[in-house]
């Protein structure tokens, strides 16, 4: 490969001039990087460089760089008659300040100072700070300047001859490309399938999706770059701002989805608890850009979603065992939590190839791929079960209204309530239970009665009322639409069904529509 890259395996290696023979050498450099930690936003100053005690580490996350600068050195001796043009690039995410110096006999080359809110690269810039550098014959050095206010930095580089450059860019803007239809896609389709199985909570993953879309378009440096570059408070926040949306999206949508599920409730508890306290750190941006207070919000926030994620594995693994899920589902959560534990506290697998380096540096996304696939056909496969149900039920209905002079309905039945009131039972569209009084809800009006649900479900005809909640009896003539989790009435208003009542209530349809016949 027509590449010199520079990664930071950072070991105990003389510092040594890597020849360049030929134009388009493929030379691997990355045993040979030197590196120097000063305090605070160092300037390059040539004489103090020359003399500080550059070594080779081992570390490529630098954990403890908070507000300091790390220079990169590395020597290169061009032996041939001309100067051969490379691409200076770092892979490092959204690199808040960086500069590239060049010492060799022509003087000292000082590249353009790159941060994203002072942006001078337009020509070889795409994603990623990029300089366009020209060795010529002899020794040249290079530094390299990083600076990151963040807790850790990554250092991460590559020297790419311009053929291989464009390769790359061609190879990020189709990554890019992918991940963001891919994205927009599967928001499209989950969108169109809540609305059309009557299920609002399936939005609450659509949202998730674009908040994880917002994610990779910051760490991919694309947002920084062209969307959000003038704002600084985006630039600063984000990746933490869009993970706190995403985190109370997907909380929220487990809550309510695995409610429906019938889960044990101490499981709906946690995720209602976790999507609440996401919701506050959203509330907590609010306050932030009002008052400007706050800087480290964002170790918060990202602390928050760690514990997020291990419970969230935690409980489908217990909801794995216990047969809620399948057992793919929590496998798919451990294998993407572990590349980004690799990822965030270990070095990079390094094997000096351009395309399988990209790899372990992508693994994070790559697995985050997986984990959306697999647990969006999940959900596709229970909106499918949503939409057959409420199918069944929709024919059932029908059955019923068609059959209804059938079932003698149109007799004038009362009942009468200890209040000495008569209601007609055709007129009424549910019994609602407040403590204990029962609520009538008719054709007329509403009639309060001081009874339990119990009693009076004893006292009404089973094959007309039915309880769908602990709080409610619906009259099933009154029934619109029947779907998964809740029903429609014929005067507009929506009660829910409870999972444990959701099978006497499709029972009792079935039953009532072949009597009917």
């Amino acid at each position: 490969m027509n590449t010199i890259l520079l990664i930071l395996f950072l070991q105990q290696y003389p510092a040594v001039s890597l020849e360049i023979t030929k134009q388009n050498q493929s030379v691997n450099v990355y045993e040979n990087v030197q590196y120097y930690k000063e305090l605070g936003n160092a300037t390059f100053e040539i004489n103090r460089l020359e003399n500080a005690k550059f070594t080779s580490e081992k570390h490529q996350v630098y954990h403890q760089l908070s507000g300091n600068t790390l220079w990169m050195r590395i020597q290169i001796n061009n032996t041939t008659s001309e100067a051969l043009s490379y691409y200076f690039s770092s892979y490092n995410a959204y690199l808040p300040e960086g500069q590239l110096f060049i010492k060799n006999a022509n003087g000292i080359w000082e590249g353009h100072l790159h941060n994203y809110r002072n942006q001078l690269e337009a020509n070889t810039y795409f994603n990623n700070p990029t300089w366009f550098v020209n060795l010529i014959p002899g020794e040249s050095t290079l530094y390299f300047k990083f600076f990151d206010e963040a807790k850790r930095t990554r250092t991460l580089v590559f020297l790419l001859s311009p053929n291989e450059f464009k390769v790359w860019r061609i190879k990020s803007i189709g990554f890019l490309v992918f991940m963001v239809l891919s994205a927009l896609v599967l928001v499209f389709i989950i969108t169109v399938g809540a609305l059309y199985v009557k299920t609002p909570y399936f939005l609450f993953y659509a949202l998730y999706l674009i908040g994880l879309l917002v994610d990779f378009l910051a760490y991919k440096g694309w947002g920084a770059a062209y969307l959000w570059q003038g704002n600084i408070f985006l630039l600063d926040n984000i990746r933490s701002l869009s993970n706190s949306v995403s985190s109370f999206a997907i909380c929220f949508f487990f809550y309510q989805f695995y409610k429906d599920q019938g889960t044990p409730p101490w499981t709906n508890k946690i995720f209602q608890f976790m999507g609440f306290w996401f919701a506050t750190m959203m509330v907590c941006y609010g306050i932030k850009i009002v008052f400007g207070v706050w800087p480290s919000l964002f170790l918060v926030v990202f602390n928050s979603i760690q514990v997020c994620a291990g419970v969230i594995i935690l409980i489908h693994t217990f909801l794995g065992f216990k047969k809620y899920v399948p057992f793919y589902l929590p496998l798919v959560f451990i294998l993407h939590t572990l590349c980004i534990v690799v990822q965030v506290r270990t070095n990079f697998p390094i094997y000096g190839h351009l395309s399988v380096d990209s790899l372990s540096v992508n693994m994070y996304y790559y697995t985050l791929i997986l984990e959306l696939g697999v647990l969006t056909y999940y959900i596709l496969k229970k909106m499918w079960t949503i939409k057959e149900y409420n199918k069944q039920m929709a024919i059932q209905l029908k059955h019923i209204n068609e059959k209804r002079s059938g079932i003698e309905t149109n007799k004038a039945i009362f009942i009468k309530l200890k209040s000495k009131a008569l209601i007609n039972l055709s007129k009424i569209y549910y019994i609602k239970s407040d403590n204990k009084f029962l609520e009538f809800h008719t054709e007329e009006g509403r009639e309060i009665e001081r009874e339990t649900l119990k009693n009076m479900q004893v006292k009404l005809p089973q094959r007309q009322f039915v309880q769908i909640h602990k709080s409610f009896i619906v009259n099933l003539f009154s029934v619109r639409a029947a779907y998964s989790n809740k029903v429609l009435l014929k005067n507009g208003d929506y009660l829910p069904v409870s999972r444990s009542h959701k099978q006497s209530l499709q029972k009792v349809l079935s039953t009532t529509a072949q009597k009917g016949d």
